[in-house]
């Protein structure tokens, strides 16, 4: 802040004044369709433990399904629920590409989610801890 005492002696000084390190900040809310049109907001999964986004396209799915698919089964028991974000392709094409999958493939046409994870891979992965909602893990899916 500045000192206006200082004024007097014909210069300006300023006081710097030191702040707690701020808390961690959370993470943004968002609402995307599913393949099935159903609304998926990261704000309304309360009764999970945490959300898990992992970043694919259609090219990409089955490899991502396969990737991903042991860690739903591991979880499941844990109140862990994953969610595949599709960015590259229409809604239409993500339904039929996601066609016996048993999670939500949410559709992000504007990238919205994807540019505020900064997330620029396919089979990229971030974890959201619904308690504080923070990030606790981003990364590769396989690890």
């Amino acid at each position: 802040w500045f000192d206006p005492d200082t004024l007097a002696r014909g210069r300006r000084f300023y006081r710097l004044q030191r702040e707690e390190l701020l808390p961690e900040l959370q993470v943004p809310n968002f609402a995307l369709l599913d393949q099935w049109e159903t609304r998926r907001e990261l704000f309304r999964e309360g009764d999970a433990s945490a959300v898990v986004l992992v970043f694919t396209d259609n090219a990409h799915l089955r490899q991502t399904w396969a990737a991903v698919q042991p860690l739903v089964e591991r979880y499941r028991a844990r109140d862990v629920r994953f969610w595949l974000v599709n960015s590259r392709d229409d809604r239409a094409a993500i339904a039929e590409a996601s066609t016996g999958l048993d999670v939500p493939v949410l559709h992000d046409p504007a990238e919205v989610v994807a540019r505020s994870y900064g997330v620029n891979a396919v089979l990229e992965s971030v974890a959201i801890s619904q308690r504080d909602l923070t990030a606790f893990y981003r990364g590769p899916v396989s690890d």
